[in-house]
């Protein structure tokens, strides 16, 4: 509710283009080249999702950061509008709203993450398997999940943890659960009636 303090205005710093003193502008565009192929194999990948993938000032610890554009929804607005329901008074607005829940999202990674240097090095070794990019897009779903973010399809989520989970015990994608199943009793003959 309060715009600014003492002369500084507040930015929602869930949302993209968070502009910084330009004093890293050179560091940034030397990152920016560097990570080049990694953000165009991401946003390849993503595309379905994401608007763009780009480095991140924001983070620290964190792989990945989902963020809304500047005009845009954050996770939480997301949420809060979702749970309200739409206004069918207003078509215009539902419209408008409809409009800003289906924009993509700019995808942030963070260029000191282990994780993403080194899959930085797969990118540029063109070392990509069918196993990395469902990986990765597990990671954008757990990052979309922490960022506040409704998932588009809790189904394939939930496969491609479980495919995740069969991997590090050891057991077949193709083995299914062993299901006995027993015969039901003949109906009775009140039950016939």
């Amino acid at each position: 509710n309060i715009p600014g303090y003492n002369g500084k205005q507040f930015v929602n710093i869930a949302k993209g283009d968070l502009a910084f003193d330009d004093d890293e502008k050179d560091v940034d565009q030397g990152l920016e080249a560097k990570f080049k192929p990694l953000t165009d194999w991401l946003f390849d990948t993503l595309y379905e999702s994401i608007e763009k993938a780009v480095i991140s000032r924001r983070l620290t610890t964190s792989p990945f950061a989902i963020v809304a554009p500047k005009t845009g929804l954050s996770g939480h607005a997301q949420r809060v509008l979702d749970a309200q329901g739409v206004n069918h008074k207003n078509p215009n607005m539902e419209y408008i709203l409809e409009s800003m829940r289906l924009q993509k999202k700019i995808l942030e990674i963070n260029p000191n993450h282990p994780v993403i240097t080194t899959l930085l090095d797969y990118v540029e070794e063109d070392n990509i398997t069918e196993e990395m990019t469902n990986l990765i897009q597990l990671m954008y779903e757990t990052t979309a999940i922490r960022s506040g973010f409704p998932l588009k399809d809790m189904t394939q989520f939930a496969g491609r943890v479980e495919g995740l989970i069969r991997k590090a015990v050891g057991v077949s994608i193709l083995e299914e659960a062993k299901v006995k199943v027993k015969k039901a009793n003949e109906k009775t003959e009140e039950e016939r009636k």
